[in-house]
């Protein structure tokens, strides 16, 4: 699987309007899209992500991935790059 991984942030269920700018970039590479979303809303998100067309959508609602840390984001990152290919891992920050 080749493509953009790119994670989405959330806040109070809702996606950050940074992720949808980072969605608008993901987008004009050119290669399919996929969605990580984490944390205690993610099943409510992922419902709302698939408007969005994203070609798959990567969630966990984990209690690890409560207090999300960039480095604990990252790691997940890199891990589903190995596992599945993806050319490109974006983010956004806030």
């Amino acid at each position: 699987m080749t493509g953009t991984l790119l994670f989405i942030q959330t806040k109070a269920g809702e996606i950050e309007k940074a992720s949808l700018s980072a969605l608008t970039a993901a987008k004009e590479i050119g290669e399919d899209v996929f969605a990580l979303v984490l944390g205690d809303s993610s099943a409510n998100v992922s419902e709302k992500l698939k408007a969005y067309g994203f070609s798959k959508i990567f969630s966990s609602s984990d209690p690890r991935f409560t207090k999300l840390l960039a480095s604990d984001i990252a790691n997940l990152m890199i891990q589903l790059q190995k596992e599945h290919g993806f050319n490109y891992l974006l983010a956004a920050a806030t």
